[in-house]
């Protein structure tokens, strides 16, 4: 810290003195002994400013490390009493749900990932900048989605897809990338294409109407602006031209059939073949990200911003308007200062008391029309139009629930053990 102050010390004296040579008026006499001294004086401030943006980026590097450290020891240090993370991670399901090593589990902790990309900026689909930073700078583990499980378990197949369509080789179980200019940026790629220097990228896409909006023509770059941000963040670290983004389309039932036939193949150790793959006539579609030079130099400004004035600084952004968890995150805890609201305010107060209004007569139609549906099946359990064919069911469904109340009564002191008191804030309008 003393030489980092020293240096902005030099840098000032420098810049002072510069500004003075400036002002003076050079004579004709000593006007050549003038602008020597200024170009000297120029040479000067130039070398103690990189060497003061080289110390920077040092620093950067070493605050990484000493988090990935942190992290680390943490692991350490709870080994005796749990499982060690390689153990946990190591089993079959782990590995479906995961697919990051401990090590990279850890190292997601000391930057900026592709997912995180796309919040950073304001587009994530599934976090925002606040998340983005809880996940950085606590101890907690984010949670996959469903999207995401559903991306993991079926990368292999799609990998397989993508390998048939392109005729190209895909380099996988790679480590996590760090990009050496920007240390904070980081990459856990699903392949690389060294024939082609390029990047590869799978996803699986649920093919509604909605999203048929979000996916152009296959081989252009018109795929949802939250997997744009993350192949221009996997391209900027990469420091690589073209991301290949292969996309299987389909629904949760044609998914979950191409996730069995992929398990059976791998359990009795009998890859599908080419022919295999052709005979599946899977909805498979290959993008093109082309590097955008524009796009990567405000990516990277943007990030830079992120990590150095929120994430080491331990100062969170602000809550995403619209988003509620957000605002529960940012003010966990109310205390007894009053807020005098403006007009403005107060109109929006109006209108969610008149859609909560709108929705309890919503509620109460959707009751009375539900019974009339129900009367009409009386014992019946399916109903049908005119052609035969089905409208609605009604059938027998059972519910195992846990007894809460009864084992309380038979267990007092273990119901006390496991119980936990949780707070939060209630919203209420008066």
């Amino acid at each position: 810290m003393m030489l980092i102050q020293q240096i902005d010390l030099i840098k000032s004296e420098a810049t002072l003195a510069f500004r003075r040579m400036e002002s003076l008026a050079p004579t004709g006499r000593d006007g050549c002994e003038f602008e020597e001294a200024l170009w000297q004086l120029e040479k000067v401030k130039d070398s103690v400013t990189g060497m003061y943006e080289a110390l920077d980026a040092f620093v950067c590097e070493a605050k990484i490390a000493m988090k990935a450290l942190e992290k680390v020891g943490e692991v350490i240090k709870t080994k005796a009493d749990n499982p060690p993370i390689s153990k946990l991670c190591s089993c079959p399901l782990m590995k479906a749900l995961a697919m990051l090593t401990p090590e990279q589990l850890l190292l997601r902790k000391t930057g900026i990932g592709g997912s995180d990309a796309a919040a950073i900026v304001g587009l994530g689909k599934y976090s925002t900048p606040l998340s983005v930073y809880l996940d950085k700078t606590t101890d907690g583990v984010k949670e996959n989605t469903e999207v995401m499980t559903r991306g993991n378990v079926l990368e292999p197949f799609v990998q397989s897809l993508f390998e048939r369509k392109t005729g190209w080789k895909v380099q996988n179980n790679l480590q996590t990338q760090r990009n050496s200019d920007h240390p904070f940026m980081l990459a856990n790629l699903d392949g690389l294409l060294p024939s082609e220097r390029a990047i590869a990228e799978f996803k699986t896409a649920v093919y509604t109407k909605g999203t048929k909006e979000e996916w152009g023509d296959e081989g252009t770059d018109e795929i949802p602006k939250h997997y744009l941000i993350q192949v221009a963040h996997y391209a900027s670290v990469m420091d690589a031209d073209t991301v290949h983004i292969g996309v299987l389309f389909g629904d949760e039932k044609l998914f979950n059939s191409y996730r069995k036939i992929h398990t059976l193949s791998a359990r009795t150790q009998s890859p599908l073949s080419w022919e295999d793959l052709d005979d599946l006539r899977c909805d498979f579609k290959v993008y093109v990200y082309k590097r955008h030079g524009d796009l990567t130099r405000k990516l990277i400004k943007k990030e830079r911003s992120f990590w150095f004035d929120h994430v080491l600084k331990n100062n969170p952004p602000a809550p995403q308007d619209g988003n509620i968890d957000d605002f529960l995150k940012a003010y966990p805890i109310a205390n007894d200062r009053v807020v005098c609201v403006s007009e403005a305010d107060m109109a929006k107060i109006q209108r969610l008391n008149e859609i909560k209004k709108q929705r309890r007569e919503l509620d109460i139609q959707e009751a009375s029309e539900k019974a009339d549906i129900l009367n009409l099946f009386g014992d019946s359990n399916v109903l049908v139009d005119e052609n035969q064919n089905p409208l609605a069911t009604w059938k027998n469904k059972s519910i195992t629930r846990f007894d809460k109340a009864s084992f309380a009564k038979a267990h007092p002191i273990l119901c006390d053990t496991f119980s936990q008191t949780s707070t939060a804030r209630e919203l209420r309008l008066i």
